[in-house]
């Protein structure tokens, strides 16, 4: 009980009139002493879990492989100083660069078509992150080319969007 009291005392001792100028060198030496000389965090500066919200027009039909479909939803985002990782699951994992706030992720994969030809599906995911609310806004662009040539290929597609990824840590 006498902790109490004493610090009861000191928070008035604080407040009383006298001289108001400011702190003493002592007590700000002491408030100083409490704060911690850290850096501020970054987004996604873990391994971490995160809830996705996806907003996306996607420009052009063709793109049969593209895998806008399979961002929402749970993903993992692995960061380093200057590379980002988003593994959307189902093997939809973009990889790639963030460099001051500016991001450049890839996702390619190979596919069998019809046409017997060998093709291969590239998806680029390149923008910002805001680092006050940990939101990508994103441009993204499909591109097929011919991987092994069979003769008689199909013609390539290309798509854009624009996209917006909202992701939310899942807390458990």
């Amino acid at each position: 009980m006498i902790r109490p009291a004493l610090l009861s005392l000191a928070v008035l001792a604080a407040c009383g009139p006298g001289d108001r100028g400011g702190s003493t060198p002592d007590a700000q030496q002491a408030i100083d002493a409490t704060v911690p000389d850290t850096t501020p965090a970054q987004c996604y500066d873990t391994v971490t879990e995160v809830e996705v919200a996806l907003q996306v027009q996607i420009e052009e039909s063709c793109a049969i492989w593209n895998s806008l479909a399979e961002l929402s939803g749970r993903a993992t985002v692995t960061r380093t100083p200057t590379s980002l990782t988003i593994d959307f699951g189902n093997g939809v994992v973009f990889s790639g660069t963030l460099v001051n706030g500016a991001v450049s992720l890839v996702y390619a994969h190979n596919h069998t078509f019809t046409d017997g030809c060998g093709w291969k599906a590239t998806e680029t995911l390149a923008g910002t992150l805001d680092p006050s609310s940990c939101n990508f806004s994103l441009s993204y662009d499909y591109v097929e080319s011919v991987a092994v040539n069979n003769g008689g290929c199909a013609t390539p597609c290309s798509a854009q969007a624009n996209v917006q990824l909202e992701l939310k840590p899942v807390i458990l």
